[in-house]
């Protein structure tokens, strides 16, 4: 089969959003969200729903997976939280070092980003997102 792909699409996106200073244009954070949803697909053979949960403050965005009544995956810096649910709970730094990788081998995560993803406080949570990624059967 020959596919055609359609052109690429530009947007202006420094135009469109001069509102929020801490949108990384160089995008070196925007990975956690590539990282969540390849963790969520993953996730998705063993587990059904995977929730991709994204909060956003006033100084990050960040992406995770959540199964329930099992916890909270950060694929960016390969920590497993038991019964925790980003965005609603928090989570100490000396909590948060313990907290165990959830695979051996993570060639993807980024540990010098690490605890500031969880340092927040409720009331400072602009924005959260929740997407429920289930299995399909046909």
């Amino acid at each position: 089969m020959n596919y055609n792909l359609p052109p690429p699409v530009t947007i202006k996106i420094r135009d469109k959003i001069k509102y929020t200073p801490r949108i990384d244009f160089n995008q070196e954070y925007w990975t956690c969200g590539e990282h969540a949803h390849i963790c969520a697909h993953w996730l998705n053979s063993e587990y059904d729903p995977v929730y991709l949960i994204c909060i956003t403050t006033k100084t990050f965005s960040h992406m995770v997976c959540y199964i329930k009544d099992v916890g909270t995956f950060d694929a960016n810096t390969n920590k497993f939280f038991s019964n925790f649910i980003y965005g609603r709970d928090i989570i100490s730094k000396p909590s948060y070092e313990k907290a165990p990788p959830f695979i051996e081998e993570w060639p993807v995560f980024k540990p010098d980003y690490g605890y500031q993803y969880y340092d927040y406080k409720i009331e400072d949570i602009e924005y959260i997102n929740v997407s429920k990624l289930s299995q399909c059967h046909v």
